[in-house]
């Protein structure tokens, strides 16, 4: 779900609400299985929740960058398959993607330029970049 970062009228800067479920705990990490068949792996840092229980987080759109393909050789430890659904101008020199994969969403805000140079569009598979620690003051468990 998109929602925005401030509760006022006019949303300045989105985010990504997720939730997934805690599927293993290795290295001091936490890894959750978002989405629907095949399952999406997200890692958080630190030990979060227990085997099976579901976690809700939050994404900041400024925290995801977009690759047009999945680069191995980087710390950033969440990398995700995604489909541009929509490419959103802002007037301040950005655009924000709306990006899917089976069972979420992700609303990813980059340059003007960066849509322009990678020439972005609808329909193209990209990979969603995110470092595990800009999700971790933001998790806790959903309740059943």
């Amino acid at each position: 779900r998109d929602h925005c970062v401030t509760g006022v009228q006019t949303c300045a800067l989105p985010i990504s609400v997720l939730s997934g479920t805690v599927i293993s705990h290795h290295d001091g990490m936490t890894q959750l299985a978002l989405g629907t068949t095949p399952k999406a792996v997200f890692t958080l840092p630190g030990p979060k929740g227990a085997l099976g229980q579901n976690l809700r987080f939050v994404i900041s759109a400024t925290d995801i960058a977009i690759a047009l393909s999945d680069p191995t050789d980087t710390s950033i430890q969440n990398r995700l398959a995604m489909v541009i659904q929509q490419i959103v101008p802002n007037s301040d020199g950005t655009d924000r993607l709306i990006l899917s994969a089976p069972g979420f969403t992700l609303t990813a805000l980059v340059t003007h330029g960066a849509v322009s140079r990678l020439r972005l569009a609808p329909r193209i598979k990209v990979t969603a970049l995110i470092k595990a620690v800009t999700s971790a003051n933001f998790s806790q468990p959903i309740s059943t």
